[in-house]
């Protein structure tokens, strides 16, 4: 299943597409697709379940060779491929040109959201139709990211009943006393140091939040626990809602729910990334 909330595109990002999708039990079922490597960046997070992911090491090597306007050939992908079981909130980074696939873990069914984008740099070389070959850009590897214990804690209660230690539950809401509480999970330059990904999870209070503002980046709010507020739209999302705020977009958020809200935030940064 596979409805999609794309595709979008802005200065910054011109072609990103997110869709959510669910993958059956696994055994007898095989993957939902073969390993395969592409020139669009993934990025996939694990909203119900475990998930079990397969990529390389290293990106694959490919070469474009123009057939017509809008077919490209690729060298073959590599065959060896590393393996990580994933639980809820996991987000997984695939770059361009990784070679990867995913599968449920025997007994479940997974719940992901994936976000797919093509970055301004990699699409103005697709579209010369004479880049005779794409380098990869400063993330050359599938990166893993896992929130820590503390804000995974804050999202203690979902459809399956899972609930957090309540040891870990009381850390959490310890560490959120100013009202919310923000995690970098992800901040490197990409695209050769032409851009940067910032990706952030925050655990929100009730009535906590932060002011409208404006920014120069591109961000995509995906929800994963509680009802949040964005105003001045004054829109309210619950789990599993995903909205994009492109630059220069006023918006703010306020937790309008009863128990703390969990959150994940992507930035996309244009401009080259200069040594602090």
């Amino acid at each position: 299943m596979r409805p999609a909330l794309g595709p979008l595109g802005t200065p910054i990002l011109p072609y990103m597409e997110a869709h959510f999708s669910r993958l059956p039990l696994s055994s007898g079922q095989g993957f939902p697709h073969m390993p395969h490597s592409h020139f669009d960046e993934e990025l996939i997070m694990v909203v119900k379940g475990t998930a079990r992911f397969f990529f390389s090491e290293r990106v694959t090597e490919r070469v474009v060779r123009a057939v017509g306007s809008k077919q490209f050939r690729p060298q073959k992908p590599s065959a060896r491929l590393l393996r990580y079981d994933a639980p809820r909130g996991t987000i997984v980074v695939h770059p361009a040109q990784n070679n990867h696939t995913m599968s449920a873990v025997d007994g479940e069914t997974v719940e992901y959201i994936c976000i797919r984008l093509v970055r301004a740099r990699t699409l103005a070389a697709l579209l010369s139709r004479h880049h005779a070959g794409m380098v990869p850009g400063q993330i050359n590897r599938t990166r893993v990211l896992t929130p820590s214990a503390e804000t995974l804690a804050a999202w203690c209660d979902d459809s399956s009943g899972a609930a957090a230690p309540a040891a870990a539950r009381g850390a959490a809401a310890g560490s959120r006393r100013g009202g919310s509480r923000k995690e970098v999970l992800f901040e490197e330059p990409v695209a050769a140091g032409e851009e940067r990904l910032e990706v952030h999870a925050t655990v929100t209070d009730p009535g906590g939040g932060y002011a409208q503002h404006t920014d120069a980046h591109d961000v995509l709010v995906l929800v994963l626990y509680g009802s949040v507020r964005l105003p001045p739209s004054e829109q309210v999302l619950g789990p599993g809602s995903v909205v994009f705020l492109p630059a220069g977009v006023k918006h703010g958020l306020v937790n309008v729910g009863s128990v703390p809200s969990v959150h994940y935030v992507f930035e996309f940064h244009k401009g080259r990334v200069t040594a602090a």
